[in-house]
């Protein structure tokens, strides 16, 4: 994906802020700087809504935008009392710098001038089609951005969504398959579940993915043993990070509320893996009030707050697999 962005209409602005933070904000503000090599983008919400985690979310270069040299574009992503607000704001925030702020509100953009009016004859903004933007078309057919807000994000991330019946056989059958882990060894069982659950997922790609019961159960059942979980990292990649994402939402939508947790976790991770940070954080939000006492969940969500770089995933993942075939070795 380029970092440096033409901005010649309204447009275009709301465009690049869809797709630098990969969904469709609201009652947020997106700053970015549109011609930096980092491609720093900031969104934080509006209101009375603090940002998320106490920071505001960085993606993807974990840089703060206002300590990035260069001309910013700010654009709000609600009303129009947002919008002002938003643009006093923004001229205390980055005084005496190249800032362009913009509005988006009901499917229409508008530019301001930095003394808080509307700039141009067309007060009433342009209408701006973000399915038919050509920024926001190459982002899609790369799998980079999804059209969808944050609330809508959020509510993939249910546990129990098909009914407690469902629920229950599925962990019936999660119960089964991790009794069966101690007799075979971590090692092999994750063998096993890549071999017959997941690499089918990961070979088609992120194409329609819909997980059956049985696999819900058998990848529920990795989640819940850490072992087991631990040996599966090594398939956790940045390529693979879309697809684990969502086949992992799914296993936690199936099950119910008690056992969902961790397979939000691993949901999370993989999104964060991915360079999504806003599925990433949505899941662990959820992870976390479900299980609040999982050790992964805390531990990631403290990396998360702290802007640690997915890139350091990369020295994480396979030392989890050689740690426990030493961990075998010495049993």
């Amino acid at each position: 994906m380029s970092s440096v962005f033409r901005i010649s209409s309204p447009a275009d602005a709301v465009a690049v802020a869809v797709m630098l933070v990969r969904y469709v904000p609201e009652n947020e503000m997106v700053v970015f700087t549109p011609n930096s090599t980092g491609g720093a983008v900031m969104a934080c919400p509006l209101g009375e809504e603090a940002p998320i985690g106490g920071a505001p979310l960085l993606v993807p270069s974990g840089h703060p935008v206002r300590d990035l040299s260069g001309p910013r574009v700010v654009v709000v992503f609600g009303s129009d009392t947002h919008a002002d607000a938003a643009s006093m704001a923004v001229l205390h925030e980055f005084s005496g710098d190249d800032v362009a702020v913009f509005q988006f509100h009901e499917g229409r953009a508008r530019r301001y001038l930095m003394n808080g009016v509307l700039a141009g004859p067309h007060e009433v903004g342009e209408a701006v089609d973000l399915t038919a933007h050509p920024y926001v078309v190459g982002a899609l057919l790369e799998g980079q951005v999804r059209l969808a807000s944050r609330a809508q994000i959020r509510a993939g991330f249910v546990a129990e969504q098909f009914g407690a019946e469902r629920a229950a056989s599925v962990v019936d059958m999660m119960r089964a398959a991790r009794g069966a882990f101690p007799a075979v060894g971590p090692i092999s069982a994750a063998e096993t579940i890549h071999r017959e659950v997941l690499a089918g997922y990961l070979d088609s790609g992120n194409r329609g993915i819909e997980i059956s019961d049985y696999h819900a159960a058998m990848l529920a059942a990795a989640a819940s043993d850490v072992r087991v979980r631990d040996v599966l990292f090594v398939h956790f990649t940045e390529a693979n990070a879309a697809v684990l994402g969502e086949l992992w939402r799914q296993v936690g939508a199936v099950l119910p509320a008690s056992e969902a947790g961790p397979a939000f976790v691993l949901a999370s991770l993989s999104y964060w893996i991915g360079r999504e940070a806003v599925p990433a954080r949505e899941a662990m939000n959820v992870a976390r009030g479900l299980a609040p006492d999982h050790s992964l969940g805390q531990l990631l969500e403290r990396a998360y707050n702290a802007g640690i770089n997915p890139a350091l995933w990369e020295q994480i993942r396979p030392a989890a697999l050689d740690a426990e075939s030493e961990r075998s070795r010495n049993e």
